[in-house]
């Protein structure tokens, strides 16, 4: 995938994990070993993100595996709390490809859509 595109791929991303202005809380992203996913690894790995935030309990991990790439990610949900009427959740990300590794944690709040955006 070329530069432009793996960018272009990132941004949409970002945006719809975050919702446009906390993108910038994804820029972490442009330096992990997410630059490796393939567009279908981007939308694997999202869906996965929404799944585990909206199902799993604190400190249980996940694993997402690729079926494309050598790419997959521990997603583990550290926190629950409220903001307001929104529940949010504290999500560590280990994140493996193309032999690097990175680990962050990032907040996300449920929207009231139900989808999981990363909020600062």
């Amino acid at each position: 995938m070329s530069r432009a595109r793996l960018a272009a791929v990132f941004i949409a991303f970002a945006s719809s994990l975050a919702g446009g202005a906390s993108a910038q809380g994804w820029l972490w992203l442009h330096e992990s070993p997410v630059v490796g996913f393939s567009e279908n690894d981007w939308d694997a790995w999202s869906a996965e993100i929404q799944r585990v935030l909206g199902n799993e309990p604190d400190g249980s991990t996940t694993t997402w595996t690729s079926t494309e790439t050598d790419s997959s990610s521990d997603l583990t949900p550290v926190r629950t709390s409220r903001r307001g009427e929104q529940t949010c959740r504290r999500l560590r990300m280990v994140i493996r490809s193309r032999g690097r590794q990175s680990t962050n944690t990032q907040r996300f709040c449920e929207q009231p859509d139900g989808e999981w955006k990363i909020v600062p």
